[in-house]
This record gives C-alpha cells, structure tokens and sequence, in this order.
C-alpha cells in the first residue's frame, strides 16, 4: 500500500530510441539523498545504451516483417520473378522461375539471364535478353515478347524492371515473365474465325 510509504527523494531518466521515449526509469527513496552526478551520469550512459537496445530490436522486428512480406509476395506470386543484379547475374528465383527456365534452384545463383536453359537454344533470343538487360541497367523499364525454343512453344509476355536507388543507382533488375500462350492460341483461332 503506498498510503504507508513516507517518499522523501525520487530520481528518474527516460530511455531515448531514436525520437521516442520507450521508457522511463524511477527510483523512490524513504531517504533525503543530494544529487550524485556520478549516477546522473552513469544514468544518462544508460539511456543511451538501453535506447540503443530498443532501437536495435525495433529494427530487427521491422526487417523480420519487411522480409517476411517480400517472401511472401516472391513465392506465391504466380508469375515468374527473377531478382538480377544491373550486369543481368541472378540473385534469387522464385519458384515459377525455377520452373520455367528449367533450372535447379542451386543453378541458377550467379547465372547470367542469357544463359538460361531454356534461352540458349536461340541467339535471337539470348541476343534480345542481352540488350534488354543492357537497357534495363540504364534505368528503362524493358517489354517484349519471347516465345521459347521448347516442347510447347511457350509465349512469354516478358518485362525488365529496374529498381532504383534515391540517388539514380540501378541497384537490381526484377526480371518478370507471364506465360500468354492461351492467350496467343485463342488470338490466332479468332483472326481465322474472322477471316
């Protein structure tokens, strides 16, 4: 009960993180103390530190979401997505990708997009890829079409994506691809059922 307590001295300090003020330390005493300024001091080198904690964690706990949501996003998307460095080197497939280009997912780290599986069978191919890339790199959001050399004759709407830094730096390249091959068929049947 604080009614029986006789409460003569107080001391407290705030914890800063970053703008913000998390917490704030308080001691009571049933004592008259003077001020030390060897605690004041000590105190304040411990806000700081316990700040720095919170602030660390706080950080922590945002990049955990941040990269939780990315993860998300990259592996349930139902398009092809390939990160790339601005050179046209891969940096991370999605699943699709993986499928799509006929690569296993230890492959295809540090692989150039050109040299995909599936893209080597044609220099038109690699050749369009290559400038696409070159394009890309210098900051310009890159479409085409591509159909693959394969089984299927698979139509591919394909886009590159630069991904830019405050500053104008190409940080990476989103390479993206959607399958259009129904599209395309249902296309042709309807230019002959016109003709």
């Amino acid at each position: 009960e604080m009614k029986n307590v006789n409460i003569l001295s107080a001391f407290g300090f705030p914890v800063f993180a970053g703008d913000k003020i998390p917490a704030v330390f308080e001691f009571y005493s049933e004592t008259v103390s003077p001020p030390n300024y060897e605690i004041l001091e000590m105190s304040e080198q411990v806000s700081l530190q316990l700040g720095h904690v919170v602030e660390r964690k706080r950080i922590e706990r945002e990049r955990a979401e941040s990269e939780q949501l990315f993860k998300g996003i990259f592996e349930q998307s139902f398009q092809t997505i390939v990160i790339l460095y601005p050179n046209g080197r891969s940096l991370k497939f999605n699943k699709n990708a993986l499928e799509m280009f006929g690569i296993a997912e230890n492959e295809g780290q540090d692989c150039y997009i050109w040299d995909y599986p599936r893209w080597r069978k044609s220099d038109e191919i690699t050749s369009k890829i290559r400038e696409a890339v070159k394009r890309a790199s210098a900051g310009e959001l890159v479409r085409m079409n591509i159909r693959l050399d394969d089984n299927r004759d698979t139509d591919l709407d394909f886009s590159l994506k630069p991904i830019v830094a405050a500053d104008g730096e190409v940080l990476f390249l989103i390479a993206e691809g959607r399958d259009i091959s129904e599209i395309k068929k249902v296309e042709a049947e309807v230019r002959k059922l016109a003709l």
